[in-house]
């Protein structure tokens, strides 16, 4: 096994420490709440709704361009929302003078797919509807709604749908059936991350969907005509090859992606912003990569 540095170790524990094999969804959902702690100055927030989905917006005061990103939260499809994510999206909202919107989508166990799914389209498709113009559309995902956010692009591709101008994800979860060698290969690296939880999430997710339906593991989608991407992963977790050998399946198909490698990292290191200097760090080269492609 491969050991984590002891500073990231304390800076998980701080963030995750109610994170207990007894822990309740409530507690594990105030808990995911609670990492949440710097937001920086600079953004307002609006809480409000697109097609009919609770959404948050947080928009930058000053240098604000017209890109919109649409963030699909982490938490394993039961936890996380607006709040959890809320320093993530302004931290990405001040590098890349986007507006973040944070999709609110259901999340299990009081619903299962397709609830989340059809949210998170909902309001990709509401955007488009409000004269949002692709061009100045991107979407982020990270952990269960990285793989969640691409199997929705898959989807809308798939429709006919317009394509964003580009897709930001970290440490994405896109193969549900964990047969990348790093669920295993990597075991113990993250303290917090194993594979009976994978497990466990996905059925609650999924229901009776099988694992491999590209509607929920993106992995199995057809990846032909995705817009430029950048896919963050850390050495030390579980779901490392995920981002790996999807994004070469994207390569093969044509496509364009930045693999960003987070050295010594855990997964999601990006969500303990008020204690780990490398999540600010990533944070903002996300927010570079979506500048970018609103000036490219």
């Amino acid at each position: 096994m491969s050991q984590i540095e002891p500073r990231v170790k304390a800076a998980l524990d701080e963030a995750y420490g109610f994170l207990t094999p007894t822990a309740t969804v409530e507690v594990r959902r105030a808990g995911i709440d609670s990492v949440s702690r710097k937001l920086p100055e600079g953004v307002e927030i609006e809480d409000t709704t697109l097609g009919g989905v609770k959404v948050r917006w947080v928009r930058p005061v000053t240098d604000r361009t017209n890109m919109i990103v649409i963030q699909v939260h982490g938490g394993g499809f039961h936890v996380g929302g607006p709040q959890s994510h809320r320093d993530l999206s302004a931290y990405v909202a001040l590098a890349s003078g986007a507006s973040v919107v944070i999709v609110d989508y259901r999340l299990c166990p009081e619903t299962q797919f397709p609830a989340a799914f059809d949210d998170v389209k909902s309001v990709y498709r509401a955007l488009l509807e409000q004269g949002v113009e692709p061009k100045n559309l991107a979407v982020f995902g990270d952990s269960s709604g990285g793989g969640l956010a691409l199997a929705s692009v898959i989807s809308l591709k798939g429709e006919g749908v317009p394509m964003p101008a580009g897709i930001v994800t970290m440490s994405a979860w896109v193969d549900h059936t964990l047969s990348q060698d790093s669920i295993k290969s990597r075991a113990g690296w993250d303290p917090y991350q194993n594979e009976a939880a994978y497990i466990r999430v996905s059925g609650s997710y999924r229901g009776d969907v099988p694992a491999d339906d590209p509607r929920i593991s993106a992995m199995f989608g057809d990846v032909n005509g995705l817009p430029p991407m950048m896919m963050q992963v850390g050495t030390h977790e579980p779901l490392h090859d995920d981002t790996i050998v999807f994004a070469q399946k994207v390569r093969d198909a044509g496509g364009t992606v930045e693999v960003q490698i987070e050295e010594g990292m855990p997964h999601m290191h990006q969500m303990l912003l008020f204690n780990l200097p490398e999540a600010v760090d990533s944070a903002n080269r996300a927010g570079a990569f979506i500048k970018s492609i609103t000036t490219s």
